[in-house]
């Protein structure tokens, strides 16, 4: 416990109270969850569904927009800009298929305030 002395509140004489004494406001920390959806382009299609999901690395499937804070889409391991996918619960649209073997990762992060 650290004890504060009124000797420490007080500023020596002839200097401005530049350093006041305020308490520390109360603290909010914000938790995140994280979810993915894998999956492995066929080089055809440009629309996958929670179906198409490789399992072995998590079975959420795809949640839509609603249910997250903010995604993230990675083709061929590079960052898409969200003007060119769309997302709906359980439904990826590409605007294009991605060539054969290429994989494909839904980042979801949900926000969570603790108090």
């Amino acid at each position: 416990m650290v004890k504060i002395s009124l000797r420490s509140l007080i500023p020596p004489a002839g200097c401005p109270n530049i350093y006041p004494y305020r308490p520390a406001p109360p603290t909010t920390h914000i938790r995140a969850t994280t979810y993915y959806y894998y999956t492995i382009a066929d080089g055809t299609k440009n629309i996958f569904t929670s179906a198409d999901a490789i399992t072995a690395y998590g079975a959420q499937g795809i949640l839509s927009q609603e249910e997250t804070t903010y995604i993230n889409l990675y083709v061929n391991g590079m960052i898409q800009p969200d003007v060119i996918y769309s997302i709906r619960k359980d439904v990826l649209i590409l605007p294009e298929a991605p060539a054969d073997g290429v994989p494909i990762i839904l980042q979801f992060v949900i926000l969570h305030l603790d108090n």
